[in-house]
């Protein structure tokens, strides 16, 4: 399990792959071309990089609405890293990751 704090709230609550998968069509319907690179920096993190190192690029996601970039990506890391284990064929980071872009696509054939 994966749990984000609010500092604002001071209250905690266990994040899911749904929370993200809605946060990223909000994101996807209010700007298409910042979400959608939004998704590709997701992608990278899936392949294992660092989200600590994109901190720069995620300030250009500021706008959008709902979960900050930031969060998505740290969060995302630690869900794969779970999913790896629970999933050791290695499908387990891909079936959500390849379930947003799949979203993504389909958004930008609209």
């Amino acid at each position: 399990m994966v749990w984000v704090y609010d500092e604002r709230k001071q209250d905690r609550w266990r994040i899911s792959h749904d929370e993200i998968k809605e946060d990223v069509l909000k994101k996807l319907k209010a700007d298409p071309r910042k979400a959608s690179a939004l998704v590709d920096i997701m992608h990278r993190v899936c392949k294992s990089e660092e989200p600590s190192t994109l901190k720069r690029e995620t300030a250009r996601f500021d706008g959008l609405p709902g979960l900050s970039a930031e969060l998505i990506l740290k969060v995302y890391k630690w869900i794969w890293t779970q999913e790896d284990c629970n999933y050791p064929t290695g499908e387990g980071r891909w079936m959500s990751m390849n379930g947003i872009l799949q979203m993504r696509d389909e958004m930008r054939h609209r």
